[in-house]
Parts: C-alpha cells; structure tokens; sequence
C-alpha cells in the first residue's frame, strides 16, 4: 500500500501507569502529562499551543519516542517532581522503563486462540485498504457513506488470505511491551490514509481500524477491538504488513 510521506506537527502526551507508579513507590497518578518541558529540549523547532510540537516525518517519529520517554523522566528526576509528586526514579529505572517500551514477541496465542479476538472472530473476510484523505494532518476518517465503504475514494485494496489475517492478528496479540511500562506516549496529530476493514459474508462493512502510519497511531470502530499493546515498534511492523 503505498503511504504519502508527508510530514507533520505533532505535540505529545503521556499516560501515566498506576500499578507501575506503585512499583516504584510514586503512588497513584490520575490524569494526562502534556510535554510542555519540550519547548526547553527543542527551542527551534515547531509550536502549537501551550504545547511543544515537534516536527517529524513518517520515518523519524517513532525513532524518537523513546528518546522523549526518557526526557521526560530524566527531567522529572531532576527538578524532583512529576504531577506534584515526588519521583523515587533511579538511573537505572529511568534506562529500563525506555527498553520497556520497546516490542517483544511472546507467542503467547495460537492461531486458534487469535481467531478468536473480536472482530476476526466474526469478520467472514478482511482487508485492507489505502484511501484519499484532504484534511489537515489532526483529523480524518475512513470515507463511508450510510455505514458502508465510499470506495470512489479507496485508492488500493487486498484481500487477505487466512495465513495473512492470523499474521496481523498476531502483530496486534501475540506484539508485547518488554516489561511493566510507566508511560505511555501518543502523537496528537491523526491523518489515516490506511485501514483494516472487518465484512460480513454479505460484504457489508462489520468493523474497521483506522491506521495513521504518519503519527504511528490507531484507531478503532469499536471499544470491543483490543489492538494489544502499543510497543514502540508495533506501528512499523504493522506498515511492513501491509506493504509485504
């Protein structure tokens, strides 16, 4: 399938983990941490908002969530504060939580079990797709009119076959963070221009996932669609399924 490489202005936020904030003795975060310190690691680049944003092109975005992680945290450890409490992170800990985020393969389902995970497990085919999408680089959605396909703006199709779809629904199951994570980043902005469409045996459109190769993000029709963990090397794997 093939992607347009454009780039675009990106501001970031962080998930922070409760049970992993236990671990290190932190006690229970509530609520989002925007990266507004990054105006501080990247004065000459980009700003929207209050917010630092950093421009990074489809290929240079992902190499560099690692990296913000442990900013984040390093600067955490070094004025002493995370939302208001008090970080108990050590070097060490700091240089875990950033292989943490990294993928691990773990064959933890079989083929049999990952038919099972919603929506393959009532889709009677899938596939997947690559479409037109005009607006800007911080929304977009899958082109469907009254609840089916608008396929005048489907640019590629592919049918998979039952040995590809178990391919990709390992990637989203059987694809697991390294360890217990503190942190979780995602990219504000979203420009999809790729999706994996779920039919039924009439062809008539069950459930999607959206995919924004661009801001390494996705996103789904329906909370009953687990995509697993979203590790930091998941989004390119998913990309070299659909151009493989």
């Amino acid at each position: 399938m093939p992607l347009r490489g454009e780039k675009l202005i990106c501001s970031f936020s962080f998930k922070q983990h409760p049970a992993s904030w236990d671990d290190f003795g932190v006690g229970r975060a509530k609520h989002f941490a925007s990266l507004h310190f990054l105006a501080l690691l990247f004065p000459q680049r980009h700003m929207h908002g209050s917010l630092a944003a950093i421009v990074f092109g489809q290929s240079g975005l992902m190499r560099n969530l690692t990296f913000v992680v442990t900013a984040f945290l390093t600067l955490s450890l070094i004025t002493g504060r995370v939302m208001g409490q008090e970080p108990r992170l050590s070097k060490r800990q700091l240089k875990r939580e950033g292989g943490n985020q990294n993928c691990i393969q773990t064959n933890k389902y079989s083929p049999n079990e990952l038919r099972k995970f919603y929506p393959f497990n009532i889709a009677n085919s899938v596939t997947i797709v690559s479409f037109e999408n005009d607006t800007s680089g911080f929304s977009g959605n899958l082109p469907t009119v009254n609840g089916e396909i608008d396929y005048s703006k489907i640019k590629e199709t592919k049918i998979l076959t039952r040995g590809q779809i178990d391919s990709l629904a390992s990637i989203l199951h059987n694809v697991s963070y390294r360890g217990e994570i503190i942190f979780s980043a995602e990219a504000s902005c979203y420009n999809p221009r790729n999706a994996v469409l779920f039919f039924d045996s009439n062809n008539h459109l069950l459930e999607f996932i959206e995919i924004c190769f661009e801001c390494h993000k996705l996103k789904v029709s329906s909370d009953k669609i687990s995509l697993g963990d979203q590790c930091n090397q998941k989004s390119k794997m998913i990309k070299d399924f659909f151009f493989n």
